[in-house]
Order: C-alpha cells, then structure tokens, then sequence
C-alpha cells in the first residue's frame, strides 16, 4: 500500500509537473502547463485567490445568450428529428430557464466556457452533441427492433398447412390449376 500517491490539493512546483511524455519536467518554468481553468478551481478550493481575479471575465450579453441557447435547442431538435425539443424555444418559461442557466454560468467559474464568446469548448460539446444525438437515436430504435417479441401465437390445426401468397394463387386460378 506504500505505492500509492498521496493525493492532495497542492500545486507542484513547475519542476515536479509531469511532462506530456510522463517524465518530470527537468526546467522550471513559472507558467502553468495547466488549463487556466484548472488553476483557477484548484486555486478556489485551497482558499487563494485564482491568478487572474483581477481580469474581468468576458462573457457574451445575457439576452444574446439566451437566443443562441434556444436557437441551439431549435437546431439539435431539427439535426435529430425531435419535435419537442425543435419547439423548445416556444415553450412558456423556456427564457426564463435559459437566463438562469445564463446567471449560474456567469457565478460558476468552472461554467464560464458555456457563456464565454467563440467558446471552443460550446463548440466542441455541439460538434459531439450533433453526431452523437443521432447516433444514439438509430441505436437505441435498432435495439428496440432486435428485443420486439415475436409473435409465437400458434395458428389453428387447419391453418397449420403452408399457405401460397394471394397472387400465386389467383395466377394458379386463372390457368386452372388445383
């Protein structure tokens, strides 16, 4: 059991952070390899102030977020072929909801990337969400399809004898065949 790390909330010093490749960093370096974000959740959890509190964070306006959020709920309903979702938008509290989304991002430093302009990572989850939703959709009706009991109900002793499809046998009819 002596193997395993100690896990803690410290910050190795920039010498003792892994390098991509595994190995420690042999240079010391006074910037974070880190995500800011990363820094700034650790650094709020240990009780400091993160290294950028001094810089306003720059977040898109509160009312042009809510119409590109509802549009988004537009579009991913159009992409996946869900009407509800496609009418979201329309629906009584929908800017109600998306403006408390908007005002929990704007307070959740680890939520900015939702509010933030030409977020890669808003990007990235609508990218995922675009090709996903659907794929899931066509998985989740195929394995519906595969689990659909088959119908095991027995037909009657006279009906047990294979039966020609109707057109066969209008055509044997009409040649006057038995």
């Amino acid at each position: 059991m002596s193997d395993l790390p100690t896990l803690s909330l410290d910050r190795p010093s920039p010498s003792e952070r892994p390098s991509p490749t595994g190995a420690a960093s042999s240079t010391a370096s006074s910037a974070s390899d880190a995500p800011a974000h990363l820094d700034d959740a650790l650094a709020i959890a240990t009780g400091e102030k993160p290294a950028d509190a001094t810089a306003a964070p720059q977040f898109l306006e509160r009312e042009e977020w809510i119409t590109v959020w509802l549009t988004a709920h537009r579009m991913g309903g159009s992409i996946a072929g869900l009407a509800t979702l496609e009418g979201a938008p329309e629906r009584p509290g929908a800017r109600d909801a998306a403006g408390a989304i908007y005002d929990s991002a704007a307070e959740t430093p680890s939520l900015h990337w939702l509010i933030e302009p030409h977020s890669k990572w808003l990007q990235r989850a609508m990218l995922i969400g675009a090709f996903y939703v659907p794929l899931g959709r066509a998985a989740f009706a195929e394995v519906k399809v595969k689990r659909r009991p088959i119908n095991r109900r027995l037909a009657p002793a006279e009906d047990a004898a294979p039966r020609e499809p109707d057109e066969l046998a209008a055509a044997r009819a009409a040649q006057g065949a038995p």
